[in-house]
């Protein structure tokens, strides 16, 4: 089953993955849904001061606005500050006037509640939509509402659907040449075959996602955590749950900034120990460092501890363990 704690979420329209961790608490749901008719009331309210005359594309714009900024607060992994903005614009956009945010605030609310494990909530959401995808989007805007349909079955611990899903999504990507948003389609993928203890299918599909790894519309940071982690999730099954969703949320938003820092995990975590670890995965995690692959060929003792901490860091991240020099 999904974790409650795992991340998740699509960009409407970016093809963007974004997997949530919390940095602090989230919103009470409470104080979320009292924020969120402020919201809404504040739209309404400056849309009648402007009086009857007033543009309604002022207001189609408000929301829209609304619509990037919960956006915006889940690309930032918090989903409870995420949902008060979505939710006013759903109450203020009408899809016969302005479909496309009306969809992107519609999915918005969907992956919060999901994420916050109100999955009825999530899917009643959903039932608003499904009328219009398949009569109003285009088949690459329809592959991306799919894809994060299956991102809110799987946050909201449904498997076997949103399998089916990727699969068909994931082929379609990569008939296109779509490397990045391919590579992040078979994390999710992977995920599933995780889950369902799949690993003949893991191999194979580890196999499939090694081309990808020399596209250049991939940066090449991204392309060095995508080669340690198809080397690791082998290496930690069934233990690789939280290292596919820890890339998927890494990647998504290192899209927009490849050189993003890794963050430092506060929880307890397992250990892992450099003088274990084999040289391909010290080569590998050399390369998502930025330390020369000479560092790979030495012992804990011979790497002084900035370069340790370098290497301590996306491993955290990355595989949800410290490692050990």
């Amino acid at each position: 089953m999904a974790s409650g704690k795992g991340r998740a979420s699509r960009a409407g329209f970016s093809g963007r993955i974004v997997k949530w961790s919390p940095p602090g608490r989230p919103v009470p749901l409470r104080q979320a849904a009292g924020l969120a008719m402020e919201q809404a009331s504040q739209v309404d309210a400056e849309g009648r001061a402007a009086g009857p005359s007033a543009n309604r594309g002022e207001g189609q714009e408000q929301a829209a606005a609304l619509v990037d900024r919960g956006w915006r607060l889940i690309h930032e992994g918090d989903p409870g500050r995420a949902l008060p903005p979505l939710q006013a614009a759903l109450a203020a956009l009408e899809p016969s006037s302005c479909l496309k945010p009306w969809l992107r605030a519609i999915h918005g609310t969907a992956l919060c509640f999901a994420e916050l494990g109100r999955a009825l909530e999530a899917e009643l959401t959903w039932s608003r939509a499904r009328p219009l995808i398949d009569r109003e989007l285009q088949p690459a805007d329809r592959r991306r509402v799919t894809w994060l349909e299956a991102r809110v079955e799987i946050r909201s611990g449904r498997f076997r659907s949103p399998a089916a899903k990727l699969d068909r999504v994931l082929a379609e990507l990569i008939a296109e040449g779509a490397a990045f948003d391919a590579s992040l389609a078979a994390l999710d993928l992977a995920r599933l075959q995780v889950e369902f203890g799949q690993r003949r299918d893991l191999v194979r599909l580890a196999a499939s996602a090694a081309p990808a790894l020399g596209a250049r519309s991939i940066p090449p940071r991204c392309r060095a955590v995508l080669a340690f982690v198809w080397t690791l999730v082998l290496r930690l099954y069934p233990n690789s749950a939280g290292l596919l969703e820890s890339a998927a949320d890494y990647l998504a938003r290192a899209r927009r900034c490849p050189e993003l820092p890794f963050m430092p995990r506060r929880e307890p975590l397992p250990e892992f120990s450099w003088d274990q670890m084999d040289g391909e995965l010290r080569r590998q995690l050399c390369a998502v460092a930025g330390a020369g692959w000479e560092v790979a060929r030495r012992s804990a003792a011979g790497i002084p501890s900035a370069l340790q901490e370098a290497l301590s860091r996306p491993f955290e991240e990355l595989a949800h363990a410290r490692l050990r020099f």
